[in-house]
């Protein structure tokens, strides 16, 4: 098996790989497709990528060992650009659905108290102003979404747009951290309150915006409520003392 053979096979096989995930995932309907939907597809198809290149190298280091005089360097051949560019535009469209099904989330949370219909509200336009850049991908082409080449006009456009979804989630983040603000505050200390909150926004602990506000809101309430609770038991063990063992000859005596 010469170099040129090994790199023309396994060119062949990245080439196939990428275009069945391409199949697989079939950005022409993916904004058709429910959300749960599109972003298990592209797992598989990160999983796949990320199988095919492990597994050649795995075989590489195999026969580099057998072999003295002839050796595989497939990092040095740039056979897996094509593979490597893939896996990188599938996980980038993995974000964007992730931010849809992130909103979708929030969009029907619910709040209490008095002020949680307006913290609710407040929530949804965040989200609306998120939903509306990720949207903007729509007008892409398929061909256009799929496209890794960075010198094509339809690459370009798409690093564009992601560009600039990448600085609108900051700005997403950023006003969620301001809405929890107010939904922490609007518990005024109360713990059961403070517990629902968090609690509801659980789900969602892998937003660091959102992992954010639970522990710079919540950890200070339940330092001191940990602290209340030593201090009361304390108290409690000082002012109250367990009745005295009953003496054996007095119980023998009763008896």
């Amino acid at each position: 098996l010469t170099a040129g053979n090994l790199r023309a096979f396994v060119g062949a096989l990245c080439a196939t790989v990428v275009a069945a995930c391409e199949r697989h995932i079939d950005v022409a309907t993916v904004w058709s497709t429910d959300v749960d939907v599109v972003l298990a597809r592209l797992n598989e198809c990160v999983q796949l990528a990320t199988l095919v290149k492990s597994t050649l190298f795995a075989y590489r280091a195999k026969v580099n060992v057998r072999a003295v005089t002839r050796q595989w360097h497939l990092e040095q051949s740039g056979v897996f650009d094509a593979l490597d560019g893939h896996a990188d535009r599938v996980r980038a469209l993995h974000r964007l659905f992730e931010e849809l099904s992130d909103m979708r989330r929030l969009d029907a949370l619910e709040f209490g108290g008095v002020d949680g219909p307006g913290i609710a509200a407040s929530l949804r336009d965040s989200c609306d102003a998120l939903r509306a850049t990720v949207f903007g991908f729509k007008a892409l082409s398929a061909a256009a979404m799929c496209d890794t080449d960075a010198e094509s006009d339809g690459c370009q456009t798409f690093r564009k747009k992601y560009a600039v979804l990448q600085d609108n989630v900051k700005r997403f983040d950023a006003s969620v951290s301001g809405v929890l603000r107010q939904a922490f505050t609007s518990c005024h200390g109360c713990v059961a309150a403070t517990v629902d909150l968090l609690l509801l926004l659980r789900p969602f602990a892998h937003r660091t915006c959102i992992t954010a506000a639970m522990v710079q809101h919540a950890a200070p309430m339940f330092r001191q409520l940990s602290s209340d609770t030593d201090a009361a038991m304390k108290e409690f063990t000082a002012c109250h003392t367990l009745p005295p063992a009953v003496p054996a000859s007095f119980a023998s005596e009763l008896q």
